[in-house]
């Protein structure tokens, strides 16, 4: 780590805190109907015959080893924003922080995970889609396409819309790439 990367990973250590806000509760949806409800990590329902525990998260902007132990799982989908504001930091800083992170998905108690990134996960917009799939040895990332696995369909994309500074996967060439790969509503 360079001493740059020192000094900022420092820095949004204070701004951030060492310790994340303390996660003792999950929302939890029931579907069909979608109803939501909060509950306590220790007071997690088991997960009734022919169905799948789906648990979703996003925006742990390198914080994401400080969520807690993760209830066991069918599938778990990390969408996007990996990284907090990777264009600051090194080439090289960034990589060890997705390397980390895909240790921790290794230890997600998980059948299949799957990694979306997302528009603060600069470094992984300056690899090509087969690079940045090289980069997850323990997840599935999904870009602009379709994973079926156990009756669930899941579409991927990391584009985003906004004013966010931390543009990746947002450029209008990026956009149409998307457009073009939409799967059809059928």
């Amino acid at each position: 780590m360079t001493l740059s990367d020192s000094i900022r990973s420092l820095a949004l250590y204070f701004f951030l805190g060492h310790v994340h806000t303390s996660k003792d509760s999950f929302q939890y949806y029931r579907f069909p109907d979608g109803r939501s409800e909060k509950v306590e990590r220790r007071d997690i329902p088991q997960c009734p015959p022919n169905h799948l525990r789906i648990v979703v998260l996003s925006d742990t902007h390198n914080r994401h080893d400080r969520l807690g132990p993760m209830p066991q799982c069918d599938l778990f989908v990390h969408c996007g924003d990996i990284l907090m504001t990777g264009k600051k930091f090194s080439h090289q800083f960034q990589l060890s922080v997705l390397q980390h992170f895909d240790e921790w998905m290794g230890q997600i108690p998980a059948d299949k995970k799957v990694v979306i990134a997302g528009n603060h996960d600069d470094i992984l917009f300056k690899f090509s889609t087969e690079e940045r799939k090289r980069l997850f040895k323990n997840a599935h990332y999904l870009e602009n396409e379709s994973l079926e696995w156990k009756g669930a369909h899941i579409w991927a994309s990391p584009i985003s819309f906004g004013s966010s500074p931390n543009k990746a996967f947002q450029s209008s060439d990026f956009e149409n790439e998307v457009l073009a790969k939409l799967p059809s509503k059928s």
